[in-house]
């Protein structure tokens, strides 16, 4: 739960809290004094305290509700979480991007330049390798359909372009 949650919560059920307290005293349910003019008074200010702890939660809610750039941001920062790491023997991520029209992930191939590669054979497996993984992954299909394109880059040791893959969806 975030803090915005949290404290959209406790701006709520403060008020709330005080008018369940004002209501049940008022309609006489927790004894004490028995003075007319502070019951009549409560019998209306409770159940309006109730009502404005309900619409300040509520909206204090659908305010620390992330909108859909707080959620395409978070699914960025997460993903350079692991960044600098290695995906196979050869192949490390460096980085996740968000570029505005496209999310670009970058892989560096470690051990090769892209003199030693077949680029066109390598291209092709690695179409088929990404386009399974994120497939077959649920999350990693909804953030495509949600946040994509998806282009994949694959640089070699020496950091020139060996191959740009670009995802657009599943189907």
């Amino acid at each position: 739960m975030t803090a915005e949650v949290i404290g959209a919560l406790v701006d709520g059920a403060i008020p709330l809290l005080g008018g369940l307290f004002a209501t049940a005293w008022a309609f006489g349910l927790l004894g004490g004094d028995q003075s007319s003019k502070a019951r009549d008074a409560l019998k209306v200010l409770g159940p309006l305290l109730l009502v404005y702890g309900g619409v300040a939660m509520g909206l204090g809610l659908v305010r620390a509700t992330p909108d859909e750039e707080d959620l395409r941001a978070l699914f960025v920062a997460s993903a350079n979480t692991q960044a600098g790491q290695m995906v196979d023997p050869d192949t490390r991520l460096e980085g996740v991007v968000d570029r505005g029209d496209h999310i670009g992930f970058e892989y560096r191939i470690v051990s090769y330049t892209v003199a030693d590669m077949d680029v066109e054979s390598l291209r092709a497996a690695l179409s088929e390798t990404m386009l399974v993984n994120l497939c077959d992954n649920e999350l990693h299909r909804q953030a495509l359909e949600r946040w994509g394109p998806f282009r994949i880059e694959y640089l070699d040791k020496e950091g020139a372009e060996v191959v740009t893959l670009s995802m657009v969806g599943c189907d």
